[in-house]
């Protein structure tokens, strides 16, 4: 190669450089932010000009009074005084404050949970001429069992009175309670529990933050981050990532204070069914084939089914083995059935779930509609364990005024929550994909094969802006698990 090749391609590997850094950088700044100003819980503080803390009394009261301290330092209206003020000082609160409360529960849980598996056995059966004949078969086995859960609840309550040393009468009382709940499943996780002393400290850290501003004359300004999701562009190796295009389109109104089209973006992105893409795998596991038969799937097709065990295929590859092994008939009943439970869920569709009930939730509390963020909140914690959202889950309970510590673990937690039913009030209300019966003469089958509300999930509001439909994870159908004869494999 000579010279001016070799700086030919040396410019352009830097041309490819700038180009990549660009879109790093824009990548970096795709996380969407919305600006508010949260209704003032009390009455601020005016001619107030500096904080002394008097006395804090109480469980752990030293923690927390420093935690109050440096939400004070950090203030850029009041200034803190360590000395006690001068009794012609107007200008400065004394704070007394007591814990009242302080309590940090964990409730062990043992949740009785049935598994299905698969048993290959061998079964004898009698042929036309008397001959008997061993064949393989298979049988779904129920196993009970238990799994362990942690229930963890965390509430602080504290009672501060402000005064002055020029007046009698206090200036203000508050009693402030802040609350956690989480629940801890898997090995894994239980053995990772937080301790509970950090617990105190980010609660306490919560707490006092949210005293200061409320007695501040200054309304501070929050600024709360929406999660874009997550889209890498193919040839950058996941380097490059600008989020899910329909999440980004949300974050867009949700920035331009249009919350009603965000939230409307948002559940087609959650509910809106479309055909699989290209690149889905399907593959013929235990739980595919538990949720088979749960949806009603007759003995017939699932032995034939029961041939693909462990084998996985592209769509083209599904189409073509469902129409070798099954009729016409099954295939125009059960394809579609057999597709949405045995696809393979990529991380970015879990991803991108979550990231979408977390947004929702946000813009529903900016809203003002706290059961519909609190059932959003829920179901992220559901999908993916987090601080973030659980304790956004229990701030809106102690909100509405649902919050109770003393609820036992059945009634009202935020596993519970997460595994409820949407509001009533909420935009769409998923239904779970079902086996439906289509008329048996072909004409009539290909007829319904061609009608898409067939195996339609949900009823989808009409957008003010054009939204193309997402993908949408099979919600397996709702049935309790019976016993079945052994399946003969056909």
């Amino acid at each position: 190669m000579t010279s001016q090749q070799n700086e030919a391609a040396g410019r352009q590997l830097s041309k490819w450089g700038l180009l990549l850094l660009a879109l790093l950088v824009l990548n970096a700044c795709m996380t969407g932010q919305i600006h508010y100003y949260p209704p003032s819980q009390g009455k601020p503080f005016t001619g107030i000009t500096a904080l002394y803390i008097d006395r804090f009394k109480g469980e752990q009261s030293n923690l927390l009074r420093d935690l109050l301290i440096r939400e004070i330092e950090g203030s850029s209206f009041f200034e803190y005084l360590e000395d006690y003020p001068d009794a012609t000082a107007d200008d400065i609160a004394m704070i007394n404050a007591e814990v009242r409360v302080l309590s940090i529960r964990d409730v062990d849980e043992l949740r009785p949970q049935t598994t299905v598996v698969l048993m290959d056995r061998e079964v004898t059966q009698a042929q036309s001429s008397g001959e008997l004949v061993k064949k393989q078969a298979v049988e779904f086995i129920e196993n009970q069992q238990t799994e362990k859960l942690i229930h963890r609840t965390i509430d602080l309550e504290i009672e501060f009175e402000f005064t002055k040393r020029t007046r009698e009468q206090p200036l203000a009382q508050k009693r402030l309670l802040v609350s956690y709940q989480q629940v801890y499943t898997g090995a894994d996780r239980i053995l990772l529990i937080p301790d509970p002393e950090d617990e105190v400290i980010r609660l306490g850290g919560l707490m006092m933050r949210r005293l200061v501003d409320e007695i501040n004359p200054v309304a501070r300004e929050y600024v709360v981050a929406l999660d874009p999701g997550t889209a890498p562009v193919p040839w950058t190796m996941g380097f490059v990532n600008f989020g899910h295009p329909r999440i980004v389109e949300g974050i867009g109104h949700a920035e331009g204070g249009d919350y009603d089209l965000a939230i409307k973006v948002w559940n087609t992105v959650l509910y809106a069914p479309q055909p699989f893409p290209k690149q889905d795998r399907f593959a013929f596991t235990m739980p595919a084939y538990v949720e088979l038969r749960d949806a009603g799937v007759p003995k017939a097709v699932m032995s034939k089914l029961l041939r693909l065990r462990g084998q996985v295929f592209d769509e083209p590859g599904l189409d073509m083995v469902l129409h070798q092994r099954l009729s016409r008939e099954s295939v125009y009943r059960y394809g579609i059935l057999v597709k949405a439970h045995t696809r393979i869920p990529g991380e970015q569709e879990a991803r991108n779930r979550l990231v979408v009930h977390y947004n929702l939730g946000v813009v529903h509390q900016l809203a003002g509609n706290l059961p519909l963020a609190a059932h959003h909140f829920a179901q992220a914690n559901l999908l993916h364990p987090d601080p973030k959202y659980a304790q956004a889950w229990t701030d809106t309970q102690v909100w509405l005024g649902d919050y109770n510590p003393l609820d036992s673990i059945a009634e009202q937690t935020i596993d519970a929550a997460g595994r409820r039913p949407p509001p009533e009030t909420t935009m769409i209300r998923p239904v779970r994909l079902e086996a439906r019966q289509l008329p048996m003469s072909m004409s009539d089958a290909a007829e319904a094969a061609t009608n898409s509300a067939a195996f339609q999930p949900v009823e989808l509001p009409r957008l003010s802006s054009q939204v193309q439909p997402q993908e949408v994870a099979p919600i397996a159908a709702d049935s309790e698990l019976q016993p079945v004869q052994p399946l003969t494999l056909e």
